[in-house]
């Protein structure tokens, strides 16, 4: 199942106003209008046009890092939009073809929307089949209500059901599926195992640092469990709370892997009462270190020990190109300090005692020890 979102009522961080320096112009979505049974393909092109030209205003404010008054938070969103822009993922915005419903059944999905805009950057212009229904090139299928997805890369849908989209709404949506691929999920390094604990953790860490349910004590816990967790004490604050509920409620791997088996989950998520990942900043310097080092594990852990070494002094200590001494010295001190923290310094140390990492980086002294020192910085 694509990882999606769905349009809630939640409070929002605290944002700038929509109005304020450098924000860009509500997108009204006018897929609810009765004047869209009659929309032709051409118009169904320029509405996606003037769409996609104010989401890319947005994440250009976004790559300022202005685009919150919260230092922190300015960041992760620039993190984000250039993760999407010059990063491992390309940002698709998605709005409605002009046979949206039509087109989906077509293409067996009845109820849910098929969208334009995919693989078309800034400046370019959407196109899909007019005449073939069943064709599904460049469009994508989407959940009736969905605002976003991870799928192919960060999907961006901008009109369903008569919505707006505010600026801090798009950027938070970039920040929240950009997590999706920033934390390596799948990955047999550093991924969390089990389908169900997988689709769990990682929507956990992204409505999280996205902002959601950010109105809900991160320290106390005041609220009563769903039904489907009483007598769980499987909670630690009501944020953590309110999440788990959401992606019970709409997410089925979860659920049904809960329902099945609450037990090994109620451990699990007891376990994470705030976001455990290996990239909560979104990062692509932390992404180039980290798949640099899931690439050395994975090719050295059934290596005998001299092939190893002279691996290790190949890869990694004569490396052309990028050495990871490099990638050491591109971190910038917002992603140094995101390593030191709980939720990035828990997952990092488990990589780093990593038996096969561990023994290689021991002929490596210098990287070893700058390595360990991104987790447990020397005192000043």
């Amino acid at each position: 199942m694509p990882k999606t979102r769905k349009r809630k009522s939640v409070v929002k961080p605290k944002t700038t106003s929509d109005k304020a320096e450098g924000s860009v112009d509500r997108v009204a979505d006018r897929s609810s209008d009765p004047r869209r049974k009659s929309e032709s393909y051409a118009n169904a092109l320029d509405r996606h046009s003037e769409v996609l030209n104010v989401v890319h205003q947005a994440v250009e404010l976004g790559r300022s890092g202005k685009a919150d008054p919260d230092p922190k938070r300015a960041q992760l969103i620039k993190n984000s939009c250039d993760w999407v822009i010059d990063g491992p993922s390309r940002l698709n915005v998605l709005t409605e073809t002009h046979d949206a419903s039509r087109r989906a059944r077509k293409q067996g999905a009845a109820g849910s929307m098929a969208m334009c805009g995919v693989g078309v950057a800034r400046g370019g212009r959407a196109a899909y089949n007019q005449n073939d229904l069943t064709d599904p090139s460049g469009t994508m299928l989407m959940a009736k209500g969905c605002v976003g997805s991870f799928k192919g890369g960060v999907n961006l849908v901008m009109s369903q059901g008569g919505n707006e989209r505010t600026r801090d709404d798009i950027l938070s949506t970039i920040v929240h599926e950009t997590q999706h691929d920033a934390d390596r999920h799948d990955d047999a390094l550093g991924g969390d195992r089990g389908p169900a604990w997988n689709e769990y953790a990682t929507e956990f860490r992204a409505y999280w640092i996205e902002g959601e349910y950010s109105d809900k004590s991160e320290t106390a816990l005041t609220g009563k469990p769903p039904e489907a967790a009483k007598g769980m004490n499987c909670f630690d604050n009501d944020r953590q709370l309110a999440i788990f509920d959401h992606i019970y409620k709409g997410y089925p791997k979860f659920r049904q892997g809960w329902d099945t088996n609450p037990e090994e989950l109620a451990r699990k998520v007891a376990e994470m009462p705030r976001p455990v990942g290996i990239n909560l900043v979104n990062s692509i310097r932390v992404n180039d270190l980290y798949t640099t080092l899931a690439q050395f594990v994975r090719e050295t852990r059934k290596m005998p020990w001299l092939a190893r070494i002279r691996f290790i002094k190949r890869r990694v200590i004569e490396r052309k190109g990028r050495s990871v001494h490099a990638m050491v010295d591109a971190l910038t001190d917002d992603d140094k300090k995101a390593f030191g923290d709980d939720g990035m310094k828990e997952k990092w140390t488990f990589i780093l005692e990593d038996p096969a990492l561990k023994a290689a980086l021991s002929h490596c002294s210098t990287l070893g020890d700058r390595l360990n020192a991104l987790v447990d910085p020397p005192a000043r």
